[in-house]
């Protein structure tokens, strides 16, 4: 569906005029330029009301990051003799998602101004080390997605396989479950001036494999990228700077929050690997 953006989107690769598509992808709602830029996704569980004022246009509002309400105005561009119905039939994919349990996608605690704080500070962020991107990034997020001081472990040494040999590594952080049932997450903290190459993630993959973690964030104080472990080659579950951390944050709290519990997912370790 082509649309044309008429502002209110807090994402920076979008500004009022552009053209975008617009549909429902999953348990999103997905806001992608047409000519280029990466895809904005909006929860539909975000979702507070829709409107339509006239038949070619339409308003989404939403509960943004920044925990207050937004709009999306979207206008079709619609041609001579053309019926606006694409705008319709959003409207009404939509309207059964509003009509469900409003649920919103960030913090809902004494922690949210601190968390919204946070966001805001990531904008302006500046690193000189790896050790300031332990401070500054990944400790304040362990604490937004709320682990307890027992779950977080530092220089964690670790005995991974390399050819025929085990060699002794240093994990940076492990995340325990809540339930104590083992580790859930590896992070890897790099400096800015390091890439998040190939050979940093078979670093943070080996910790993982090694500590039977099923997922592995690396974070390097300008994008933060999180994995899963699978045999068949690790899927990316996200990758994003570190400004749209709070677009992602029902992702991140989803997938690696500290009430995360074991599941089958396909992870399996083999000690062949």
């Amino acid at each position: 569906m082509a649309l044309i953006y008429d502002g209110g989107l807090p994402h920076s690769a979008l500004m009022p005029g552009d053209r975008v598509a617009v549909w429902i992808s999953g348990n999103a709602l997905e806001v992608k330029k047409i000519f280029f830029g990466v895809p904005y996704y909006i929860l539909l569980s975000s979702l507070v009301g829709i409107e339509q004022p006239s038949p070619e246009r339409l308003l989404i509002h939403w509960l943004s990051v920044l925990g207050s309400h937004m709009t999306l105005r979207l206008r079709e561009d619609v041609k001579r003799n053309q019926e606006p119905r694409d705008v319709a039939k959003l409207r009404d994919q939509l309207a059964p998602h509003i009509r469900r349990r409003f649920e919103p996608d960030v913090l809902t605690s004494d922690f949210r101004p601190l968390f919204l704080k946070w966001l805001r500070g990531l904008y302006d962020l500046r690193c000189r080390n790896e050790v300031e991107v332990e401070v500054k990034v990944i400790s304040p997020l362990v604490q937004f997605l709320g682990y307890e001081l027992h779950q977080v472990h530092l220089r964690v040494p670790v005995r991974v396989q390399v050819g025929r040999q085990q060699v002794e590594g240093e994990a940076d952080w492990v995340l325990d479950r809540a339930d104590g049932s083992g580790p859930l997450v590896v992070i890897e903290a790099k400096a800015p001036s390091e890439q998040l190459d190939e050979s940093v993630r078979a670093q943070a993959r080996s910790y993982a494999f090694a500590l039977l973690a099923p997922y592995y964030l690396l974070v390097n104080g300008r994008v933060l990228e999180m994995y899963e472990l699978r045999t068949t080659g690790d899927e990316k579950l996200l990758s994003c700077p570190l400004t749209e951390v709070g677009t992602h944050w029902s992702t991140l709290e989803r997938i690696i929050g500290h009430n995360k519990q074991p599941q089958e997912n396909g992870t399996t370790h083999s000690s062949s690997e």
